[in-house]
């Protein structure tokens, strides 16, 4: 490249890449004490170079050099901190200042190099380096070097303390991980310490794209978003040949072909492709539901479940199922339907042996078994084996009906009774009888409808001993022998034992 051609505005002055992305090396960032420092003075604080404004050299580095500045000026900073902190509580003199002093007549590989040494004053004055008189020099192959050693400034018990140093140090850098902070400079020993430094920055979006406008709290974040941008996805599937602008997107679609799933769960071993699926997960063991219905007040501990849900108030049904053209409002819910397809029960109850779609539908029906109702409305004391069933009864004390029908507008308390509902006016009657002619818009109707053809009268009268086919029959056989009468005119106040005589009686008036 000719010196002529050389363009300084679009270079990166640090790894002399193209990018259009760049930064200011005049800029300033917040260092790891969170003070305000210039960019180039870390630079030139890590490195050997010199940066002057107006030198004629690239005055701009990439976001990925930004990232490299502020982590070595970081650890410049944590490696000073923990000298001085050490000196303090060990009580060994403070060393403030060192200067490099190669001799003339010494050659540079195997010689000693000349530091001077200058010994902090509690006065604050500032002291030359002339102005000391001893030497300290640093060892090297040399059987004088004990005598070079000014034993008035390093005692016995420091040099001692030196070697223990050392000898530490060399194990201590390779096993010690360090933890960066992504908004600033700070740099940490433990994760536990950088979460907690980590509330010290507001949740904002500092860093935007360019071209989508999208906002990134960090530069290094953005620097691996822009790939997305430039079009080349170079990191190709080795299975189905699909292309990824970045290798952890490659990673991630991997697992949908060899279907790993390394994120486990420790209570109940459940396992997830991704690390966020994990903490939804998480969040369901811990009852935490933050995700809040606006129409219905139910409770989700996923935003994508919430999601799906809210297309249950607005009709939306985005997804077609191929085989009957049924259409649902998320992946979840078509998931499910595909089972009545496919016939598909793959969680069994250990008790009856019945399969289920879906392993909260067996939980639940477990219940059935064991008699547990652990969801008690705090109204009326009654039990419930699963929380939906507990808010749709709940309605019949608040009188809520969020569920509203578009044709007559009458409201319903749960998704379920308005489809059935709806079927008043559309007629359809899905549930056929296996044994006669007859169908019904319900599968309650129709199963106690099959009662009459096996003749099963299981609700039996505890006085008269009279059979019935379903439970709500018999409710309303036993106020003959109770003599209650819960429905009353409003207008004349006689009372009937049910429903329908009162409806009959309200035609009089």
């Amino acid at each position: 490249m000719e010196l002529q051609s050389l363009q300084t505005e679009k270079i990166c002055r640090t790894c002399l890449v193209e990018d259009a992305n760049m930064r200011s090396v005049f800029t300033t960032e917040s260092n790891s004490i969170g003070e305000e420092t210039k960019l180039y003075e870390m630079l030139m604080s890590c490195a050997s170079v010199q940066v002057v404004e107006g030198d004629g050299l690239p005055g701009q580095v990439c976001l990925q050099c930004v990232h490299y500045i502020t982590r070595a000026f970081s650890f410049k900073q944590l490696c000073e901190r923990s000298d001085s902190t050490l000196r303090d509580i060990l009580g060994k003199p403070s060393l403030s200042t060192y200067i490099s002093d190669f001799k003339d007549d010494m050659p540079i590989v195997g010689s000693f190099h000349t530091l001077q040494m200058v010994e902090e004053k509690n006065d604050g004055t500032d002291i030359k380096p002339g102005c000391i008189e001893n030497d300290l020099l640093l060892p090297h192959n040399s059987e004088n070097d004990d005598n070079l050693l000014d034993t008035s400034i390093l005692d016995m018990d420091i040099k001692a303390d030196i070697k223990e140093t050392k000898k530490k140090k060399l194990k201590d850098d390779t096993e010690q991980p360090i933890y960066a902070c992504g908004e600033c400079t700070a740099c940490f020993t433990s994760s536990i310490d950088l979460k907690i430094h980590g509330r010290s920055h507001p949740k904002t979006t500092r860093h935007f794209c360019k071209i989508c406008s999208q906002g990134f709290a960090s530069a290094s974040t953005l620097c691996r978003h822009m790939k997305v941008h430039d079009g080349a996805k170079r990191h190709l599937c080795s299975e189905c040949g699909k292309g990824f602008a970045r290798s952890d997107d490659l990673t991630r679609h991997l697992r949908t072909h060899t279907g790993e799933k390394p994120f486990g769960c420790k209570l109940c071993g459940k396992a997830f492709a991704q690390s966020f699926r994990l903490l939804e997960h998480m969040r369901a063991h811990a009852n935490e539901k933050g995700f809040i219905c606006s129409v219905c007040g139910k409770a989700f501990s996923r935003y994508t479940s919430l999601a799906a849900h809210n297309k249950t108030h607005s009709g939306i049904k985005s997804h077609a199922c191929d085989v009957c053209g049924k259409r649902l409002c998320g992946s979840g819910s078509l998931a499910m339907h595909m089972k009545t397809h496919t016939g598909l029960k793959d969680h069994i109850c250990p008790y009856c042996g019945k399969g289920f779609t879906t392993p909260s539908n067996l939980i639940i029906h477990k219940r059935t078994h064991t008699g547990e109702r652990p969801y008690i409305c705090t109204v009326c004391g009654k039990g419930f084996p699963d929380p939906s069933r507990l808010t749709v009864h709940s309605r019949s004390h608040s009188g809520v009906k969020p569920y509203v029908c578009s044709v007559c507008g009458r409201g319903c308390v749960s998704s379920s009774q308005l489809k059935k509902h709806m079927r008043i006016h559309t007629g359809e009657k899905p549930y056929q009888c296996n044994l006669c002619p007859k169908a019904f818009p319900r599968s309650e109707d129709l199963r106690i409808h099959i009662k009459t053809h096996t003749g099963d009268r299981s609700h039996v009268c505890g006085v008269c001993k009279k059979g019935f086919y379903q439970a709500s029959t018999l409710k309303v056989h036993l106020r003959i022998h109770t003599g209650e009468k819960p429905y009353t005119c409003q207008i004349c106040d006689k009372s009937f034992s049910q429903t329908g005589p009162l409806s009959t009686h309200m035609k009089t008036h």
